[in-house]
């Protein structure tokens, strides 16, 4: 199908993902029939958006001219500016013809230069120069080669595919390639219904094994056999929960909370729903909202996921994350530890153990959790810079700076794809501060307060740049107004060394005294 009118107009967002409207001059691709699209000379669309082809009305097009359309669209989300502009219609239609191809890196020079190259290979006026489908961005958006690919990834073999779905059938095309002569091991293409997602998965993993010539254990036979529920809708529903779960905001938080209540109703026994739960209750308690409601919800769901999954690596950290918040610092250690044995490539294991730790002012581990999640998830952004904290409160000052430069960096790069990112505004914000980097601090820290100024998390991490800039009081009141917002972990207020500065202050003497009321 050829949309022939991808415009902003036509995107929307619903439930955090960007879905294409309004079909009303789409039309099939009937390559056998010989159908054509539009009569010869008749142009559909809107002007500021279609492909060359399009705007000469071509009789036949297909799916390059969407992607041309995309590209319009991509150009104008990442500078502000249209890529075709003029007085009029006829001026902006004849630019296809007469301009050359806009370079996103002239508009704006921070933007990767694998992003210009693949929005400028979209916006080519010959569709042949373009992509053969949108699809085609191997590697999360590059171009490069699978063998590339594979060396960038230090790896020897690499599994690629896609999966397409209509209604409740599936189609699921895999392949695993040789890194280093590009020869393909294996590859298959299913088409099955919704319900055998699960044999697929199972399948897939099995030919992997036969194809590396790799001999299993006993315990590894069993996890991948092993399916963490048997009904798709309670499975589609977690999956969509450990979405909203990462976006780490209190709406996105309490609509995962919705989706892992839903898995749970559908299939009572999903022990890895009932993790999600009490994961999102906990991070709903200590940032957003510190009620014993949540406290105790997160304490029931993570027995049950215990009970249910006591070989669950997750169900382990989400009990440990539980039990940290209610004081027992010993059983959450106990279970941190377990998670990481069942599971060491397992990055919110460490993750949670080393803020769990920070939170209770044991920075030397804390540290050791922090560096070991950094190695299982070298893109993440937050990890950096607690760990950057957590070197800044041993003294450790030129291991902490090389953090918050990669913490700057990794946040950067998240801001190039997401610059609405309020977390990324933040934390980068915080490792500015840390570099002595003030304005640029302060400066980050108003879009984030812009993007959203009532969000307990934004403004506990504008108080920290507030105060590693010096700017006291404009510290503590945003501290009060995070406390004020439903932040409630006050052993993490207590600990922070970002809030050094504000020790002997009055006022955040007066603020911790709140936390016994």
């Amino acid at each position: 199908m050829v949309h022939r009118d991808i415009k902003p107009e036509n995107i929307m967002l619903h439930e955090g993902e960007a879905m294409v409207m309004d079909f009303g001059i789409a039309k099939a691709v009937s390559v056998a029939s010989g159908d054509t699209l539009t009569q010869m000379g008749m142009m559909v669309g809107t002007p500021a958006y279609v492909s060359p082809e399009q705007a000469a009305g071509e009789a036949e097009i297909d799916g390059r001219s969407d992607q041309y359309s995309l590209a319009c669209m991509l150009f104008e989300i990442l500078t502000g500016t249209k890529a075709f502009e003029g007085s009029s219609t006829q001026a902006v239609l004849s630019k296809r013809f007469t301009d050359p191809v806009p370079s996103l890196k002239k508009a704006d020079l921070t933007v990767p230069d694998e992003i210009d190259e693949a929005v400028t290979r979209a916006l080519s006026k010959e569709p042949r120069e373009r992509f053969n489908t949108s699809g085609e961005f191997a590697f999360k958006g590059t171009t490069e080669d699978i063998r590339q690919v594979g060396k960038k990834l230090d790896v020897a073999t690499v599994l690629e595919g896609s999966v397409r779905k209509a209604g409740m059938k599936l189609r699921i095309n895999a392949q695993l390639v040789n890194v280093a002569d590009g020869y393909q091991l294996w590859s298959q293409r299913y088409d099955r219904d919704m319900e055998d997602v699960f044999a697929i998965q199972d399948e897939i993993a099995q030919n992997i094994v036969k194809a590396l010539r790799v001999i299993l254990s006993e315990d590894e036979k069993r996890a991948i056999e092993k399916v963490p529920t048997a009904n798709v809708e309670a499975y589609e529903c977690y999956l969509r929960g450990r979405q909203f779960f990462h976006q780490f905001q209190k709406s996105a938080l309490e609509f995962a909370r919705q989706m892992f209540t839903r898995a749970i109703e559908i299939d009572p026994t999903y022990a890895l729903a009932y993790a999600g739960l009490a994961d999102s209750c906990s991070l709903l308690y200590t940032n957003f909202d510190a009620s014993e409601t949540n406290l105790r919800n997160a304490d029931t769901a993570s027995r049950r996921a215990l009970e249910l999954g006591p070989e669950l690596a997750e169900a382990h950290v989400a009990r440990g994350h539980a039990v940290s918040l209610s004081g027992n610092q010993a059983e959450a250690e106990a279970e941190f530890e377990t998670a990481m044995r069942l599971n060491p490539q397992l990055f919110d294991a460490a993750y949670m153990f080393g803020r769990a730790l920070l939170a209770q002012g044991q920075l030397e581990r804390a540290a050791e959790m922090f560096d070991r999640a950094g190695e299982l998830r070298p893109e993440d952004y937050v990890v950096p810079g607690l760990l950057g904290g957590a070197y800044a409160g041993l003294g450790r000052t030129a291991d902490a700076q090389r953090a918050f430069r990669r913490q700057l960096d990794a946040a950067s790069k998240r801001l190039q794809l997401n610059p609405d990112d309020p977390r990324a505004l933040y934390m980068g914000g915080v490792a500015l501060a840390r570099l002595g980097e003030g304005a640029r601090a302060r400066d980050w820290a108003s879009q984030a307060l812009a993007i959203n100024s009532n969000d307990a998390t934004v403004l506990y991490n504008v108080a920290c740049i507030f105060s590693l800039s010096g700017e006291i009081e404009e510290a503590i009141s945003m501290l009060e107004r995070s406390v004020g917002a439903g932040f409630g972990h006050w052993s993490w207020i207590e600990n922070d060394s970002d809030f050094e500065p504000l020790h002997s202050h009055p006022r955040y003497q007066a603020l911790l005294a709140r936390k016994d009321r």
